[in-house]
């Protein structure tokens, strides 16, 4: 199974901050997938939902959030295969996240074409 990493922008300053990285990481090989934030930004729930729904379902994830969005790891973790997270300038939940996973892992991730 490949890696996928999923940028989650700041829900403050939206996904254009993400967009040039990914794109660059996707020509190098790697799936990448860009959550939106939705607007009007109503409410933490609704950037859930938003960031829940943009998950690749069929493939490992390593979360990168940004700013605020470091927020929605531990529960996003919970829901998906994520195996790991890189903070970028983001905040850390104060809820301990063991990552879960059906086999082992070796970091770092193996690169498509790699």
């Amino acid at each position: 199974m490949t890696t996928s990493l999923v940028f989650l922008p700041s829900p403050l300053l939206g996904p254009s901050v993400w967009r040039p990285v990914a794109q660059i990481l996707a020509g190098q090989g790697w799936q990448t997938t860009v959550c939106e934030v939705p607007s009007p930004l109503a409410t933490g729930d609704d950037v859930f939902g938003a960031f829940r729904a943009a998950l690749p379902l069929d493939t490992d994830l390593v979360l990168v959030p940004h700013s605020n969005a470091g927020a929605y790891v531990p529960e996003l973790s919970m829901m998906s295969p994520v195996v790991a997270a890189l903070f970028v300038d983001a905040v850390l939940s104060l809820c301990a996240v063991r990552f879960r996973s059906r086999r082992p892992h070796s970091w770092p991730p193996t690169q498509p074409n790699g």
